[in-house]
């Protein structure tokens, strides 16, 4: 079974949010996304989109009328395979939300054969930013009230994130006990070949993001 070895990183100046993990690399995105969000303890309820330059992809669709970004809407997940697209150096973008989103750039940093499990958090570095912000900007708003508790908007964020948030610390053991079944449901899933249009994720290769 051949295993992708994955380094996660938002892309900020300010915050050093860092997840390293594996991934089976018959795995189609749309459960790599799943494993993403769990590493991250996300829900993942909003929208994701991969950028990505790869050679083994050819695009020949005339209406597509930006140069710099040409793109698929994946409609089963066996069209979306990450070993066929995915090697080893590898990197790639994920946008996690619309107007103002999240920004992360992965790279396959290894590939490795007769890995004992199918997916495995190995190492995380900063806590997770709250999933509803719209984005950063809006996360780095919430960190400077939470360090300010004289703030007037001080009560009503500790009421909406919950108390918890202050002293929660991410546990790679919780998270590597999410993965002990979940080949199980990703198995599951890629039995169900067709996606609905409204496919929680997008795929888009040749990007200027890069």
């Amino acid at each position: 079974m051949k295993v992708f070895k994955y380094n996660l990183k938002l892309r900020s100046n300010d915050l050093n949010i860092v997840r390293d993990f594996v991934a089976r690399g018959d795995f189609s995105f749309h459960n790599l996304s799943k494993i993403i969000m769990t590493c991250l303890n996300w829900t993942g309820e909003k929208q994701i989109t991969y950028f990505i330059e790869s050679s083994k992809i050819e695009i020949t669709d005339s209406r597509i009328e930006i140069p710099k970004t040409m793109g698929i809407n994946f409609k089963s997940d066996r069209d979306s395979i990450c070993e066929n697209f995915l090697d080893k150096g590898s990197k790639f973008v994920m946008i996690y939300g619309d107007e103002t989103p999240f920004v992360f750039d992965i790279e396959v940093v290894d590939v490795i054969y007769d890995y004992e499990k199918e997916a495995e958090l190995l190492n995380s570095i900063g806590k997770e930013p709250v999933e509803s912000c719209e984005g950063e900007r809006e996360y780095m708003e919430i960190v400077s009230i939470l360090n300010n508790p004289d703030d007037s908007k001080y009560d009503e964020t500790i009421e909406w994130i919950g108390k918890d948030y202050l002293n929660n610390t991410l546990s790679i053991e919780s998270i590597n006990e999410n993965f002990e079944n979940f080949d199980l449901i990703l198995d599951e899933e890629n039995e169900v070949e067709d996606m609905s249009d409204d496919s929680e994720y997008s795929f888009d290769i040749f990007s200027d993001l890069m």
